[in-house]
């Protein structure tokens, strides 16, 4: 029981973002989207982070509903306020290629349970999104059976 979390860790190592990856629609929000439609298209959504994209579809930053919920509630900026403004430009990325262990790793270090997967070679164009029940689905889904 002592080497159950580094023999856990040492499997995840040799696992993939690209395998573990959930296929599913992510919802891109335009960098220039009217706060007021941000807030109907976020509200419409299953998903809790939204990467914002320029007018090329680059990743330029990604919110979560928390930001929005901080400035809804805000009197009379609604109309000022696009979706750039929102959202954080230091967006932290993980890649196909990467191990579920740092993927894993990113999320814990900035407390998200979700990120944005991109290609190395195309940092900025979003591929889709990773979250943290994609890798434990996929972690049981290898290790049954196995005495893990």
């Amino acid at each position: 029981p002592a080497h159950v979390r580094e023999f856990t860790r040492g499997l995840l190592e040799e696992m993939h973002v690209q395998d573990a990856m959930q296929r599913r629609g992510v919802t891109l929000i335009p960098e220039d989207l009217h706060f007021t439609d941000l807030v109907q298209t976020v509200t419409k959504s299953a998903n809790i982070y939204f990467p914002v994209v320029n007018l090329k579809g680059e990743m330029t930053g990604i919110l979560s509903v928390n930001d929005i919920r901080e400035i809804m509630f805000e009197e009379g900026v609604s109309h000022l306020i696009v979706a750039k403004d929102v959202a954080s430009p230091n967006v932290v990325r993980i890649f196909l290629a990467d191990s579920l262990q740092q993927a894993l790793d990113k999320m814990n270090t900035i407390q998200v349970d979700e990120l944005p997967v991109v290609k190395e070679d195309a940092p900025n164009d979003i591929v889709g999104m990773l979250t943290k029940r994609d890798i434990i689905s996929y972690y049981h889904s290898h290790t049954q059976g196995s005495g893990v």
